[in-house]
């Protein structure tokens, strides 16, 4: 049973611990014959309207890669000043949504405020997948993050994670939302006074009995880390709901670097949504610990497998086997 079929993904809280393991069987089913195969045909004739209000580098493109994987089309904007929301009309978000609907079958939307995907997804008929709406959500980005350390441990069970950095970034609080829903060992959360874990993901965590602590430095427990999660303290506006001034020199007890990982288990691997500041030492690009540009990867292919997911073609996945 496809779970996902004309849904909108708005909110990894919408997705329970069944339904991200379907998706995750999914994308290893399209990871198996795109790596066979390269590009497909599955969606030949389908069109994804990729609107993003604000900048993206990897989240854009990886979904419009993905849509072009297989076999389907794009249309859109980079940014909202090149249409007619971003000049002197300042179209609203809801009529904009209903001319993209009369064109695309799937509609991949960024904007600045939260709960802007779901304001789209409401006078939509096309199924709407949140991008990242504000500091609020961003989903997509929670399952490719499971779905790395998933490929790289082969299981959610038994791991002891820890997330430093800006836990007000929409990319910690969808990952705590999405981790939530698997039996992990323990969950070490590391973050400034001003960026500590926000209420809302706090009652999740505790509702759903999540083993976590909160510390102030990374390396009280750097030994017994399975996986690594780090994100920026110096986030722009609108992906945070703390903003510091880019030019703050990032402490070391939120700072991940060479020295930092002498003392980690050799399987011990590092995650990073990216861009990044100062918080992720470049040195470890080349290390075994570093997931971060695999990461990537496996955002185009879990992106693969939700664009199939949600109009409905993964049988005809099948047929390229």
């Amino acid at each position: 049973m496809n779970r996902l079929l004309g849904k909108d993904i708005i909110s990894v809280l919408d997705l329970d611990r069944d339904t991200i393991e379907e998706i995750f069987d999914f994308t290893d089913r399209v990871k198996q014959v795109y790596e066979k195969r390269g590009a497909l045909d599955i969606l030949r004739g389908k069109l994804m309207a990729s609107l993003f209000f604000i900048p993206s580098t990897r989240t854009r493109l990886s979904f419009e890669a993905a849509i072009r994987r297989l076999g389907g089309g794009v249309i859109g904007f980079a940014t909202a000043s090149v249409s007619r929301a971003g000049d002197y009309y300042k179209e609203t978000l809801e009529d904009t949504i209903r001319m993209v609907d009369q064109y695309a079958d799937v509609i991949v939307i960024r904007h600045p405020e939260p709960g802007a995907a779901a304001r789209a997804a409401e006078v939509a008929d096309a199924p709407v997948i949140n991008a990242g709406d504000g500091n609020n959500e961003h989903p997509t980005q929670a399952l490719l993050d499971l779905y790395t350390i998933y490929q790289e441990f082969g299981t959610l069970r038994d791991l002891h994670i820890c997330m430093v950095g800006d836990q007000t970034a929409r990319t910690m609080r969808s990952f705590a939302y999405a981790i939530s829903n698997f039996p992990i060992r323990r969950l070490t959360i590391v973050a400034p006074p001003q960026q500590r874990l926000p209420e809302t993901t706090r009652k999740v965590l505790e509702e759903r009995l999540v083993p976590f602590e909160e510390k102030e430095s990374i390396h009280s427990d750097i030994e017994d880390f399975d996986v690594i999660y780090v994100e920026s303290i110096k986030n722009a506006p609108g992906v945070t709901g703390v903003v510091l001034d880019r030019d703050y020199v990032t402490p070391p007890n939120y700072r991940v670097d060479a020295n930092l990982m002498r003392k980690a288990k050799s399987s011990c691997i590092v995650l990073h949504s990216l861009p990044r500041t100062d918080e992720l030492a470049v040195e470890l690009d080349r290390t075994r610990y570093a997931r971060y540009f695999k990461q990537a990867y496996y955002g185009m292919l879990i992106r693969m497998a939700l664009l199939i997911m949600v109009l409905g073609k993964e049988e005809e996945l099948g047929g390229e086997l």
